[in-house]
């Protein structure tokens, strides 16, 4: 007999033949473990060897529950979150399953990478879906110029700020392009001027390059070029309506040819992460930081440079003239104060001497010796506030901040986060680091754009179903 248990007893149990280890290994957290016949493995590290015995089952081996061996009884059915299960024979992997549900009914089950085949619960009722915590990824085939982000106008030379213009179109987007690297955009007809602006990786402009009577424009990025925008001039007396600019065949490509036209086309794939991918933008929406992956010396990293503090009241609140303060042995460790934070029940302020004083109602910040201070006029006094905020975290809404460390956390990505980057992703590459940017502030996703021919896509999963967090 074989069988793998964890519970609030026995954190890790294995029944080895009739032989049973019990681990300390704690359960409360994500782990991984490898049964490797008379091996036991958690995380990697050996944590017991069995005496090898030869020994067969009588029943089929279950996930999330076991049978009696000797009256096939189902029984200690499992409350889990699982991320990944493999299954080896000598040496041969026959199953590779992965969390995902089904987009057709939103069922949720187990997809066989090996076998290509959804598996749903073969007992009673559905498996309950986690949340699905990961970065949608954009993959876009060899035309990054998706024209129904047309819009009649033009982008200035020097700021690279939208102007207006009736004999001019432009695009709205950004499109992300690589550093020091050759692109063409081209029509199907010769055009007063051809345009592409370049903007740093925080949108920045650098240069507009221009060419005058032309069917194409062909650049090379410069080293700090991490966006383009699109924008053409007609001629000098039509307004462009979005018919003529459909009209044009518009194309943006890698490489100096023109080739043929294809029509923009993008599909989306969700790859897991541990966890949640932020942003911390300014009170214009410039992103100032953002967790990212980042490959390092050829190893996968989430690299998380925003961390999410939860109040709930049990922190050392004192009340300083208008608002509550915490000592600095209980504050956030801040890189620079200045930098805006976030919070859901509070707008940021920054004010480098007398914040106690000088915040509104309904602000929070730090000071330069990085004391954390909110204000809350509806509270009377610390006794209040800390009621406030425990009622708040009682009730499942408690108030949070994000804010910017000093020094990320890199988490080395799993085996298979890593497959798909290394699979799917061609990235924006600086040395020996690979940086993949938010575009957006939802906490649990993050947006990743690579250029993939579409067609050589495996759609196993991102047409017919869609990667978990867990299940």
């Amino acid at each position: 007999m074989f069988n793998f248990t964890a519970s609030n007893i026995s954190p890790l149990r294995v029944k080895y033949n009739s032989v049973i280890f019990n681990s300390t290994h704690s359960t409360l957290n994500r782990f991984k473990v490898k049964l490797d016949k008379n091996k036991v493995y958690v995380d990697g590290i050996l944590e017991n060897t069995f005496t090898s015995a030869t020994f067969s089952c009588t029943q089929n081996a279950l996930l999330f529950a076991r049978k009696n061996n000797a009256n096939g009884a189902l029984q200690e059915r499992s409350k889990m979150r699982l991320y990944n299960c493999k299954l080896w024979d000598n040496g041969t992997l026959i199953r590779n399953f992965i969390p995902c549900y089904r987009n057709s009914d939103k069922e949720a089950g187990l997809y066989d990478l090996v076998n290509n085949v959804f598996y749903t619960n073969q007992g009673t009722g559905s498996f309950i879906k986690g949340n699905i915590v990961g970065i949608t990824e954009k993959i876009v085939n060899k035309n990054w110029l998706d024209i129904q982000y047309y819009q009649l106008g033009s982008i200035d030379a020097t700021t690279g700020q939208d102007i207006t213009n009736g004999q001019n179109g432009r695009g709205s987007n950004y499109i992300p392009v690589l550093p020091n690297t050759t692109y063409t955009i081209s029509t199907n007809k010769i055009v007063n001027n051809l345009r592409l602006s370049e903007y740093t990786s925080e949108k920045v402009n650098i240069q507009r390059d221009q060419g005058v009577g032309v069917k194409k424009l062909t650049i090379t990025t410069t080293a700090n070029t991490y966006f383009v925008r699109w924008s053409f001039n007609y001629d000098a007396s039509t307004t462009v309506t979005q018919q003529i600019a459909e009209s044009l065949d518009l194309q943006l490509e890698e490489g100096s040819t023109a080739t043929s036209y294809v029509a923009h086309q993008e599909q989306n794939f969700i790859i897991s992460c541990q966890q949640p991918m932020k942003d911390l933008k300014d009170e214009n929406g410039n992103i100032i930081k953002s967790d990212i992956f980042v490959k390092i010396d050829g190893n996968w990293f989430e690299q998380h440079w925003i961390k999410t503090r939860i109040l709930n009241g049990m922190e050392m609140w004192s009340k300083v003239n208008n608002s509550f303060q915490v000592p600095a042995t209980t504050t956030p460790d801040k890189d620079d104060v200045t930098i805006p934070a976030l919070s859901n029940y509070f707008r940021f302020k920054y004010y480098a001497t007398a914040i106690t004083t000088n915040l509104q109602d309904g602000e929070f910040g730090w000071n330069s010796a990085k004391l954390l201070t909110m204000r809350n006029d509806s509270c009377a006094n610390e006794t209040a506030f800390k009621t406030w905020l425990e009622n708040l975290y009682a009730n499942g809404t408690p108030v949070y901040i994000n804010y910017g460390l000093a020094e990320p956390t890199n988490l080395p990505c799993t085996e298979e986060q890593t497959t798909a980057l290394e699979t799917y992703i061609k990235a924006r590459t600086c040395k020996n680091v690979t940086h993949f940017y938010s575009e957006d502030e939802t906490p649990a996703y993050q947006e990743v754009v690579y250029v993939k021919d579409l067609e050589t896509v495996i759609n196993q999963i991102s047409n017919a179903v869609t990667a978990l967090g867990g299940v």
